[in-house]
């Protein structure tokens, strides 16, 4: 009957394992993807990166230059009049307007910005999810506000370019300055992941604590069993930094040898939440482990 019991707890402690880390990295890709102030935090992250930081900076340049007044036949012949070639004088634009943004993208004005339309974009995004509104186009994130912002903070040192014409003449007139967050035929699927989800996180940390109250009773000794079940937590905790670990390593296989660095880094802002929640559940796990022990040998002193 005992062999049976010790199986019985094994079998309850080794689920109870896999529950608490599975628990953990639900809860976290949960809070990441679905929850609006952990998101715009995300974002935020990740558009410091140096990667994400030149593709945004491409982005925010290249919709500057897009201004009807650049592309226009008279500003051509305007160039021509005065002998300056419209290519060469193009470039030298190009240049401001990229240092220009790249300064920009380091300023508060930026960060704040860009928090603000990320944070709009989810909010609505998130409306999307929990109603059965069906969506017949794809959701974005609109960066007008601050391709005109940028576009205001244009700066010519050297006073070359408005000799020829006024920086303010650079700004976008109108277009869409936006990118897709998520493709309309993917909304259904992604409302089904949030229910799922938002579900399991719930359900799985309660299967951990039902699985070890199950195996504390089935050890039927209590300090030990308290030991025991204390342990299982710093395992399922160690367990969640293991396919955190293993995960980035999956993620950089997916992904082409140039992008590697900055699918890494990426991934690495992204998961460092379970390490964060992962590490606190393994303090919890050790003092509780200790506790049984000081238990123990508090009580073997007053025995002697």
């Amino acid at each position: 009957m005992r062999s049976v019991r010790r199986l019985l707890a094994t079998i309850l402690l080794t689920l109870s394992v896999v529950a608490l880390a599975a628990s953990v990295l639900v809860r976290v890709a949960y809070s990441t993807v679905f929850d609006t102030d952990t998101y715009v935090e995300t974002v935020s992250k990740i558009v410091d990166l140096e990667q994400s930081r030149v593709e945004v900076s491409k982005f925010i340049t290249d919709s500057v230059l897009g201004s009807a007044e650049l592309q226009s036949g008279e500003y051509i012949a305007l160039l021509q009049a005065i002998g300056i070639q419209p290519s060469l004088f193009r470039s030298r634009i190009e240049k401001v307007v990229q240092v220009s943004v790249d300064k920009y993208m380091k300023s508060d004005e930026f960060h704040t910005l860009w928090s603000s339309v990320n944070r709009t974009a989810h909010e609505g995004l998130m409306k999307i999810l929990n109603s059965d509104t069906p969506v017949v186009k794809d959701f974005t994130v609109d960066l007008g506000a601050i391709v005109k912002d940028a576009s205001k903070r244009l700066s010519d040192p050297s006073g070359f370019i408005e000799q020829v014409v006024p920086l303010d003449t650079i700004s976008p007139q109108s277009g869409e300055f936006t990118f897709t967050l998520i493709d309309a035929n993917n909304v259904d699927d992604l409302r089904k992941a949030s229910h799922t989800a938002s579900q399991a996180r719930w359900q799985l940390m309660l299967a951990t604590v039902a699985l070890l109250f199950l195996a504390w009773l089935t050890l039927k000794r209590t300090r030990v069993a308290t030991r025991v079940c204390a342990i299982s937590v710093c395992v399922g905790a160690i367990v969640a930094l293991i396919v955190r670990a293993v995960g980035g390593t999956f993620v950089s296989g997916q992904v082409e040898a140039d992008s590697k660095e900055a699918a890494q880094l990426i991934y690495s802002v992204v998961t460092a939440p379970i390490t964060a929640l992962a590490v606190t559940i393994f303090v919890i796990g050790a003092i509780a482990t200790g506790a049984t022990y000081y238990r123990t040998t508090a009580k073997e002193s007053v025995v002697d």
